[in-house]
């Protein structure tokens, strides 16, 4: 969901399929948001791909949302960790809870060597 300015995106709640998610992913390349907000989404390393796509694709995103989001691979935590370092204006992050195994507890040591980010646990 895009609120009217078209600075946020939500998307939340929800589970989607490999092939759903092929087809959000343009519109939200081709979208430039401020804001994005990943919570509580069953859609395994599909959406966790969609989100870091939506991260590498979107270069005026200022605030990223990523709770209760599964993130299986240890890889694509540091394909994610990658994306946040290198993003112009990324500022706020908050990240919570992102599964089972958790393997986002890596995220911290990483994101948190630099003193650029407003990081909330």
């Amino acid at each position: 969901v895009a609120n009217s300015d078209h600075s946020t995106f939500h998307l939340s709640n929800i589970k989607l399929g490999k092939r759903t998610m092929d087809l959000l992913a343009p519109a939200i390349k081709v979208n430039a948001f401020k804001t994005l907000r990943f919570d509580n989404n069953r859609s395994g390393r599909a959406g966790a791909l969609l989100m870091m796509d939506f991260i590498e694709h979107n270069p005026e995103l200022e605030t990223l949302f990523f709770l209760s989001n599964l993130i299986e691979r240890n890889d694509d935590v540091e394909r994610l960790c990658h994306l946040i370092r290198h993003h112009p204006f990324l500022q706020r992050l908050v990240i919570r809870n992102c599964g089972g195994k958790d393997p986002s507890h890596l995220l911290f040591p990483i994101i948190t060597a630099s003193n650029r980010y407003r990081l909330e646990c």
